[in-house]
């Protein structure tokens, strides 16, 4: 008499992959927003620069900050929840992944915006173009999660 092995189709390993990096990244992340608010310090006295005396760009500083922390939660808790193959792993990344590159995208435009430096300037290139530097760094992660997290074989293997 023979016996059928019951075979089981095995998951996706792109599941995994995806959520050990987006973990990571998340951490990244995190730090990454302390070096936004906390990295210019050093060069704002050598230009005898304060906060308060930038005025709106002071605000979108700290308003941002707040934003990305909430995004990049957001960011970890979709690779908690996809380590564990939880079917809301993809939706959370995707909504990550949409709300870090529209917060990207409006970091950039209110840093050139309300910066009261030249554009052209040492103070610019020392204190606002790295925050610009790191925006422009940190966008193709969103999209490679965006595309990925929608693919049939990801969402297949989120069945939990």
């Amino acid at each position: 008499m023979l016996q059928r092995e019951s075979i089981s189709p095995t998951r996706s390993a792109m599941p995994t992959v995806l959520n050990i990096l987006t973990i990571v990244f998340s951490v990244f992340g995190l730090i990454g927003t302390a070096v936004l608010v906390l990295g210019p310090n050093d060069d704002m006295t050598r230009h005898q620069v304060t906060y308060a005396a930038m005025g709106d760009y002071t605000t979108w500083v700290c308003v941002s900050a707040i934003i990305a922390l909430a995004v990049f939660a957001v960011h970890l808790t979709a690779g908690i929840l996809g380590v564990r193959y939880s079917r809301r792993a993809p939706n959370l990344m995707t909504l990550y992944a949409i709300l870090a590159l529209v917060l990207a995208v409006v970091d950039i435009v209110l840093a050139l915006m309300l910066s009261p430096f030249p554009f052209a300037s040492a103070r610019f290139d020392d204190i606002i173009g790295p925050r610009i530097g790191l925006e422009v760094i940190a966008v193709p992660w969103p999209i490679v999660l965006l595309v990925l997290a929608n693919l049939r074989r990801t969402r297949e293997a989120c069945t939990r």
